[in-house]
């Protein structure tokens, strides 16, 4: 009530009128005469009731109004009044009582007395009213405490029959709580006995709670008698089991227990529980239970102690309480349990006790399920007891609490409800069990054999999983000792019939079960174990076959009708997809399980013996496999498990010795092969080793090819074949044309059956097709024109790349098959769009085809030759493509166009350079298009369209590998195209390489001469003039003629030599003279091709042109290492016993000037030797050198017009000045004859008479070799009018054909080069040749055969220098023969090197020199011999000797234009006729006069027509046509010619030696008659100074071809990866040494330098004493080869000189030995860039891939390794390597403003920067002039030639 309520109650209180007064304490005297006891009965109640009802309240009455008023009405109780009168009295004194409570004292007993006294039955309840207002309900027993407890007692009877108890008991509980001090123990046993009776007896649950609640307050507030205490057991524990008092009966109980009859109590209630007498209560037993597990295990406070040390009691009870067999009993023992099993640190013997009582209540509930019990009631109590043993479980797997208990009888109990517990409750069972079944105990066996029974019995599916894994586990730990028995009573009993069980789960665990007992097992229960698994692998087929059986059986059994009726069913059941057809994969999946198992099984036994075991699951997987196919309908819908066989099938690989292998995944899946088991092989069967057959595999592989309607199967088997195809020796031996077959029938399909697209289709097969290319020779010629014609035909889909490197594979190891459909490959090609994603393989392939045979492409048309251009063309485009892709285009081109026939070449010229054009101006167009605003650019579709194109990257990092869109990358297009342009002008006409080498008796005419440089354009030409030093002193000679003449000479102008009658030669001569002429008509063997002697010269002239002294190109020099030993030194006594000569070749030029005018009398014998008169031979020659980007070029010539004689000397007869570049017998151009042996150097003496016997040989000799000179050049004659597309007939000997001359890479002239010709020699050993590209195919090489057999033994230094002889000279000039050691010769190792090097032919042979007239002579009858291919020399001499037309195209070798034929035809003298007196001789003055009319001359002139045996009557030489021809010439009229000093001041100057200006020419003079432009405006040319001396330099040090320095690695076994020991290989396998003699041509390195090879290496041993050298038209490649070099492992242990070397080099060749992997970081280095890894596989097939950093990675390396043969091995590997460097050098330099491309461009620059360096120096120089000099005619200046000169 809130305060507001309260005041205003208040209010109301003091308004409301009381009745009297309230301070009234007396009784009013009306009332008391009202209640007098004379007045009437009715009207004293009426009185009492109102005094009662409105009066007492409002009165205070003292004591004695009290007491008067009991007096006056103490008279209506007694018994004999009206009960109603009574109880208006007890009303009364109720009120009386309750309203004057406070004022009671005395009288408080009288009322009690009344009560207590009280008879009337009737009156029972007022007076139970009375005395709980008297007590205030119990709590007030003032003045009667001694009575009331007794009464109370008493009055319990009368007030349980007045059905009074609730008020009764109420107050009673009061009274006991507030008053138990006054009650006596008697008085409280009797409450407490009348308590638990009427607890127990009552029907009332609130009188019973009430009479609980009594026993609470006595128990709580006074102190529990112990005589009632069994009673008030007994009552709890009834009581307890009803829900209404269960709570009271637990508390009261508890608070019992904790009394001092605690302990009494429990003891009291186990004795309930162990007295049998008592088990027919139910519900005390129950009550005593629960209270006991409650109140001992449910709290700890109860006691002083632990709880724990009653429970054995307390447990005890409970188990002897189970005896009972009460389910209510049982079922509270379970909850107890429960609660007991929840406690921690329980002792042994609890559990103990726990176990039994756990196995009584089994028990109990074994017998209620029996007794037939309630169900639910049943089952309430078994999910119960089920929640104990969880509990126990629980415990069980918690490792923190430990049971102190016996865990075998846990588990035994859980074992007999086992059927019952859940599935994880006997898994954990099954694993305990697993673990105690150990062969330490008794009789493990049967206990082993009763597990499986008892839980594989079962029919939980997981329980009987967890059953074989157990098995499996425990087979596992005895197997060692128990394996036999296990398998024998355990496994094989148990598991046999695995293919009936229904159960699918199972025989997946039964499957993987038997498989794991298999890969241990060795013995023959091995094979039990494999059947057992095959059936159930053929399951499905067996069942199959047994229901096809019972319906046969059913059909038989039936009529004829019905058989037809059920035999339909039944097939339609089959074949469509009824029974027996496997829908579903879930249903196979033991199957799939036991294939699995299998080739787990068969991974290990193919490591084991006995290998039986192997070849079984071999065997029951291929059957299997073969089950499929013949009955494909059961398996047509589930394909895994024909997936996984194919999958394992495909893995197996084979080793060399043909043992199979399989992935190890431990050891990240390397290949692992069995030392047991290989497969059918050629070799002779090994010791230990079974083989099986791979047949079975192969025709599976192409039976699902051709069957499998699954697409994942097909899908798996066509990718994996080109994987399992590279495996050689897996593979040999097999059918591979029926696999060609079948794909090319597969490929064939446009409709396949996998309904997937068609290309994707045949994206797929493609690969398959390509892989077959490796087994080229099991296949027919057909079905290598299918695989070229499919790759063909793909080439324009997206899987051209893919198609291209096949076909480069091709290229290697069928280059003849693809070579017959070459051209319309190349057709193909050229269709296809230009492509980043193509660009690389494409370029790759037409760099591969350029080093193909010359032979292979005779029958190239022109347009064949164009569709090249056209594919290789659009990759030069340097703002679409990658720096390196445009590179490799120009590379390609200049290959390509080196390939192409001479007079073919000039139909490329034009369309090359317009799509160079068009290329530049879609670049500045690009570059204009970026850098204009967007409003000013064009809209147009096609460049929009084109830009976007151009600038889509395709390539991860081709950013870094292109130039940026700006003027830069236009410069560097252009400079591309310059250099193009400049190599097209380099080869278009001449055959020449770019390296020019002067000639011996050249470098000794202009040792004394004078030199200048000009720069003209892009070209430096460099004019070296020959000059004498002194005037005649000795003899009229000077001293260098005097030098020249010192050798006897034999005149080629004797009569034996013209004679006709002169009887045929000699068979010896006659094979002599045949060898001569075919070792001179090869265009390999040019002027050069022998010179491995460099110039001993150490002039000036010959310093500054370093590169000038390379034979024609460095392969010339390879090609004469190759032939060391086939040009003998000269024999000082081989030639008669003359004594020695000098080896100088300049000696001919001697004694052909000393025979000018001794030797022309009829007879040499009766000749009389004049004075010698010299005709300064030495004078009026000049060396035109000039250098260009692409190349040098070197011309020998000589003034033909007369000048003074006193200047420049007389005339040289033509047959002398040929002389000079005579070829000898063994390819030099001064060489010896015959062969001779090296003699030591010995001082030249003077000629001496030489014995008629030597003069004989020699001159028979002379007679030989002038006449094959002669019929050389008769036939070469006669061959000039066959037409200008005549080839040249030459014969050919036997030479390989095919594949080995393709790959040969030295390629000749239509005839596969032979390249591996054995010498007759027996300590000589073949040697493959530097593989060379040939740019003239319809040369031959075929002369070599004839030329190695000589066997000569090595040359002289000196006599290597020279070429072949030249068919178009004059046989009269044959120069004489007498040779001699030169003064200087160096001296040559004898080692047999005969390795064939060979040089291009044309580049040698000089096959078409500039059109000029050329003198043919007239064929002599009845000799036709081999024509003789040109040499460089010879078009040196035809130079020399004819007049140079230019703007016309060269002629091939056998052409001739047809007016010159014709016209030589006329004037022709043969040499057979009769030969004319010779005139006396004429003094050589005579012979520099000359007349316009020619009609005393018959010189050397080009065009002429000379008789050389018939002089013209005065004894002169004939004089050529340039002799007779009026030229205005100089006339030294007397006046004083210019100073020396202006003649000689070129070059170094002061340098030069003293010359007399009167002999020697001005270079300026030649240059201002090849110069002759002096229009206004015209560019002047630029004069080089001596500042620019280091400038030039510099550009001879840049070769004009590409120069690779690559490293080649062997890594053997144990060595992969390891850097040290792989550099300290000294020697590597047989395989590798083949490899190595295949990849280049071995040189002596002490001979390098003087062969002017570009090595690197230490020539005095540092680095080794040879390496291996590879060269062809336009670059030169070097291998660091680590096993040649020295291994020194005292001084440099770790190999850092070859490190040196081979770690510098940006690509490695690693020849990998070991069978590991090799890394890319194997050999440290920064500039490691790239390694091509060679891998040597078995039947001679090798592996080649390329690892690569991630900067070139995506331009050189493949998506998957290339398998070649040996064969081809090197030529690829090589290949890969030179592509990897050059991406290596673009990317070093594409960061610079002048990115590389090629050694041109360099030298380019180069020259531009030259150019730059001298117009800023003219510049300056003009300033100062023009302020010195005021303003002058700058064209005056311009025109004024003496300023450049």
């Amino acid at each position: 009530m809130s305060s507001k309520d309260k005041s205003k109650f208040k209010m109301f209180l003091k308004s409301t009128k009381t009745a009297g007064n309230a301070g009234e304490r007396t009784l009013r005297p009306e009332f008391e005469r009202e209640l007098r006891p004379e007045q009437p009965v009715a009207q004293r109640c009426r009185m009492l009731k109102e005094l009662g009802d409105m009066h007492l309240h409002n009165i205070n009455l003292d004591e004695a109004s009290i007491t008067k008023l009991w007096h006056l009405t103490n008279d209506l109780i007694v018994h004999n009044k009206p009960a109603e009168t009574r109880q208006v009295a007890l009303h009364f004194y109720k009120r009386l009582i309750y309203t004057q409570y406070k004022n009671l004292t005395l009288m408080r007993e009288k009322f009690f007395l009344v009560i207590q006294n009280h008879e009337a039955r009737e009156d029972l309840r007022h007076l139970l009213e009375l005395l709980v207002t008297l007590t205030d309900n119990g709590k007030d027993i003032t003045n009667f405490e001694e009575k009331i407890g007794k009464f109370m007692l008493m009055w319990i009877p009368a007030i349980t029959d007045a059905d009074l108890l609730c008020p009764y008991l109420e107050m009673l509980v009061n009274l006991i709580k507030f008053n138990a001090a006054h009650l006596d123990k008697d008085i409280l046993v009797g409450i407490v006995q009348n308590a638990c009776d009427l607890s127990c007896t009552v029907t009332d649950d609130d009188i019973g709670l009430q009479c609980l609640t009594i026993l609470e307050m006595v128990i709580g507030y006074t102190i529990f008698p112990s005589e009632p205490l069994p009673q008030c057991i007994i009552t709890l524990c009834r009581t307890v089991n009803h829900s209404r008092y269960c709570p009271a009966s637990f508390k009261i109980m508890k608070n019992l227990l904790g009394t001092q009859l605690g302990y009494h109590s429990m003891k009291m209630m186990c004795s309930i529980l162990n007295d049998r007498g008592l088990y027919e209560d139910a519900q005390l037993l129950r009550g005593a239970v629960f209270h006991l597990t409650m109140n001992i295990f449910g709290s700890n406070i109860i006691f002083q102690v632990s709880p724990m040390i009653y429970a054995t009691n307390v447990l005890t009870g409970c188990l002897r309480a189970l005896d009972s067999r009460h389910v209510i009993v049982t079922y509270e023992v379970i909850l107890s349990v429960r609660m007991v099993i929840t406690k921690t640190k329980l002792s042994e013997l609890i559990w103990d006790r726990i176990c039994d009582i756990m196995s009584a209540i089994v028990n109990n509930i074994e017998y209620y399920d029996m007794s037939g019990v309630n169900k639910e009631r049943l089952h309430h109590l078994e999910y119960n007891f089920h929640e104990n043993i969880d509990c126990i479980e629980k415990l069980l797997q918690d490792e923190r609490a430990q049971i102190l208990g016996n865990v075998d009888r846990i588990y035994d109990l859980i074992e007999r409800v086992a059927d019952r517990r859940p599935e994880a409750s006997v898994l954990a069972l099954i694993e305990y069990r697993t673990s105690r079944i150990t062969a330490t105990r008794p009789e493990w066996l049967q206990l082993l054999i009763q597990f499986v029974r008892r839980y594989y019995g079962m029919s939980n599916v997981n329980v009987r999983i967890k059953t074989i894994k157990s098995l499996v586990r425990i087979m596992d730990l005895n197997r060692s000792c128990y394996e036999e028995e296990i398998l024998d009573r355990v496994v094989l009993q148990y598991l046999a019939p695995i293919h009936q069980e229904p159960s699918v789960q199972v025989r997946v665990a039964v499957a993987c079960a038997l498989a794991n007992f298999a890969s241990h097992c060795d013995t023959k229960r091995c094979m039990d174990l494999l059947d057992i698994l095959e059936t159930i692998i053929n399951r499905p087929f067996e069942q199959m076959s047994t229901r096809h059986s019972v319906v046969g059986d059913n059909v038989t059994m039936v009529g004829s009708g019905t058989d037809m009726a059920i035999g339909g069913a039944a097939t339609g059941g089959i074949g469509g997809g009824g029974l027996g057809v496997i829908k579903n994969e879930l249903d196979i999946a033991d199957i799939i399980a036991a294939v699995d198992g299998l080739i787990e099984v068969f991974g290990i036994k193919l490591h084991r013996l006995p290998a039986t075991h192997a070849i079984k699951i071999f065997n029951i997987l291929m059957d299997h496999l073969e089950l499929h196919y013949d009955r494909p309908k059961i398996f047509e819908q589930a394909s895994t498990v024909r997936y996984k066989i194919f999958a394992w099938m495909l893995k197996a690989r084979a080793n060399g010795s043909y043992h199979i292998g399989y992935p190890d995944a431990a050891n990240n899946d390397a290949l692992k092969f069995s030392h047991y088991l290989g497969i059918d092989s050629p070799l002779p069967p090994q010791s230990q080793t079974t083989t099986i057959s791979i047949r079975r595999c192969c025709k599976l592989i192409i039976r699902s090819l051709d069957h499998d309607n699954d697409y994942q199967v097909f899908l798996l088997v066509i990718k994996e074949l080109p994987k399992i195809l590279h495996n050689k020796a897996l593979i040999q031996g097999n059918d591979i044309e029926e696999l060609a077959n079948t794909l090319f029938k597969i490929n064939s399909y446009s409709n396949n059956k996998f309904k997937r697209p068609t290309d994707e289709f045949h994206a797929l097969v493609l690969p398959a097709i390509a892989s077959l290319v490796i087994y080229h020779e099991c296949l027919q010629s057909t079905q290598h024109n299918t695989i070229i014609s499919v790759l063909n035909s793909y080439i324009l889909t997206g899987n051209a790349s893919m198609c291209i490197n096949t076909m480069t594979i091709l290229i290697l190891e069928t280059p003849e098959a693809l070579m017959r459909q070459l051209p319309d490959v190349l057709l193909q090609m050229s269709k296809m769009s230009d492509t980043t994603t193509v660009a690389i393989p494409v370029l790759e392939f037409l760099s591969l085809l350029i080093h193909l045979s010359n032979h292979l492409f005779t029958n190239f048309t022109p347009k064949q030759n164009m569709y090249v251009f056209a594919i290789t063309l659009p990759y030069t485009k340097p703002h679409r493509y990658d720096h390196y892709t445009v590179s490799l285009a120009h590379h390609v081109i200049a290959g390509w166009f080196l390939k192409c026939k001479l007079e073919l070449r000039r139909n490329c010229v034009s369309y090359i350079k317009s799509s160079m054009q068009s290329n530049a101006k879609m670049l500045s167009n690009d570059i204009v298009s970026l850098n204009e605003d967007s409003s000013n650019r064009k809209r147009s579709t096609s460049l929009t369209e084109r830009g976007s194109r151009n600038n889509a990257p395709a390539r991860g990092n081709d950013s870094e590998m292109r130039p940026s869109m700006n003027n830069n990358l236009r410069n560097f297009h252009d400079e591309l195209a310059e250099t193009c342009y400049d190599f097209l002008a380099r080869h278009t006409f001449s055959p020449c390489p770019s390296m020019p080498k002067r000639l011996p008796a050249i470098e000794y005419l202009l040792k004394d001469g004078v030199s200048q440089t000009w720069l003209v354009g892009h070209n430096l030409v460099t004019i070296t003039t020959s000059g004498c030093a002194s005037a005649p002193t000795r003899n009229g000679l000077c001293e260098r003629c005097a030098q020249l003449g010192k050798a006897p000479s034999i005149s080629l102008n004797s009569k034996s030599l013209s004679d006709a009658t002169v009887p045929p030669l000699s068979p010896e001569r006659e094979r002599r003279y045949t060898k001569v002429s075919l070792q001179h008509s090869s265009g390999n063997e040019s002027a050069g091709s022998t010179e491995l002697t460099s110039s001993s010269s150490s002039n000036s002239a010959a310093t500054q042109h370093p590169h000038r002294q390379i034979s024609n190109s460095s392969t010339a020099s390879l090609d004469a290492l190759s032939r060391r030993g086939s040009n003998p030194e000269a024999l000082a006594g081989g030639l008669g016993g003359e004594g020695p000569h000098t080896g100088s070749n300049t000696s001919l030029l001697g004694n052909s000037l000393s025979q000018s005018s001794t030797s022309m009398s009829p007879s040499a014998a009766s000749m009389v030797v004049q004075q010698p008169v010299c005709v300064r031979a030495c004078t009026g020659w000049a060396e035109i050198l000039i250098r260009r980007p692409t190349g040098n070029i070197s011309w020998i010539t000589r003034i033909q017009n007369p000048i003074t004689n006193d200047c420049f000397g007389q005339d040289l007869p033509f047959n002398n000045m040929v002389s000079m570049f005579l070829p000898t017998a063994y390819g030099g151009v001064f060489g010896p004859d015959s062969t001779t042996l090296q003699v030591a150097q010995q001082p030249p003496v003077e000629p001496e008479p030489a014995p008629a016997l030597a003069s004989n040989t020699l001159h028979s000799r002379m007679v030989a070799k002038a006449r094959a000179l002669q019929r050389q050049e008769e036939i070469h004659s006669s061959t000039g009018n066959s037409g200008p597309t005549a080839a040249i007939p030459i014969p050919r000997v036997a030479s390989k054909r095919g594949k080995e001359a393709a790959l040969s890479g030295s390629v000749s002239d239509g005839e596969a080069d032979d390249d591996t010709l054995a010498f007759e020699d027996a300590q000589s050993r073949a040697r493959n040749p530097v593989r060379r590209v040939n740019s003239s195919p319809e040369m031959t090489s075929s002369w070599r055969q004839t030329f190695l057999q000589a066997k000569p033994p090595p040359l002289s230094g000196q006599d290597l220098s020279g070429g072949s002889s030249n068919p178009t000279k004059v046989a009269g000039e044959e120069p004489q023969l007498q040779l001699t050691l030169k003064k200087k010769s160096v001296q040559y190792s004898t080692k047999d090197m005969r390795v064939s090097c060979e040089a291009i032919p044309e580049e040698i042979a000089g096959s078409t020199p500039p059109q000029t007239q050329q003198v043919v002579l007239q064929p002599e009858s009845g000799m036709m011999l081999p024509p003789k291919q040109h040499s460089a020399d010879d078009v040196s001499s035809q130079v020399v000797a004819g007049t140079l037309k230019l703007g016309k195209p060269p002629l091939s070798p056998g052409q001739a234009p047809p007016a010159m034929a014709k016209q030589t035809l006329t004037k022709v003298t043969s040499f057979g006729a009769q030969p004319q007196p010779q005139a006396p001789h004429v003094p050589p003055p005579a012979l520099a006069k000359s007349n316009s009319s020619g009609s005393n001359g018959g010189g050397a002139g080009a065009g002429s027509s000379i008789d050389y045996n018939n002089g013209n009557g005065n004894g002169d030489m004939m004089r050529g046509r340039s002799k007779t021809i009026s030229v205005v010439r100089e006339v030294n009229n007397g006046k004083a010619r210019p100073p020396a000093a202006s003649f000689r001041s070129f070059g170094s100057g002061a340098a030069k030696p003293p010359i007399n200006a009167k002999l020697c020419m001005n270079p300026g003079f030649m240059l201002l008659q090849l110069y002759s432009d002096f229009q206004l405006g015209a560019e002047m040319p630029l004069k080089l100074g001596p500042e620019q001396a280091s400038a030039l330099t510099l550009l001879d040090l840049v070769p004009p071809f590409e120069t690779h320095k690559i490293g080649v690695l062997y890594v053997g076994q144990g060595q992969c990866n390891n850097e040290v020991e792989i550099l300290r290989n000294s020697y590597g396998s047989t395989r590798y040494v083949e490899f190595l003699r295949s990849i280049g041509t071995l040189v002596s390195l002490k001979e390098s330098e003087q062969n002017n090879l570009f090595i690197g290496l230490d020539k005095h041993g540092a680095d080794g004493k040879f390496a291996y050298i590879w060269k062809d038209d336009i670059l030169q490649v070097t291998f660091h080869v680590a096993t040649l070099m020295p291994t020194n492992l005292v001084d440099d242990a770790n190999c850092n000189e070859k490190k040196k070397h081979i770690g510098n080099d940006f690509v490695k060749i690693i020849y990998n030995d070991s069978g590991e992997e090799c890394s890319l970081t194997t050999i440290s280095g920064q500039f490691n860039f790239a390694c091509v890894i060679v891998e040597p596989l078995e039947l001679n097939s090798n592996r080649i891939y390329v690892k690569a950093r991630s900067e070139i990675r995506n331009f050189v390396c493949h998506p998957e390794p290339r398998i070649v043969s040996d064969r081809s091995a090197p030529l690829l590997a090589r290949q890969m390597a030179l592509h990897a460097n050059l991406a290596s050098l673009v990317y070093q330099s594409v960061q610079k403003k002048n990115p590389y491309a090629s050694n041109w461009l360099e030298r380019l620059r180069k020259i531009k920067r030259l150019r730059c360096q001298i117009m800023e120096s003219q510049v300056s120089s003009q300033q100062q002039s023009s302020s010195a000099s005021g303003n002058a005619d700058k064209d005056d200046q311009r025109v004024d030639f003496t300023k450049f000169t």
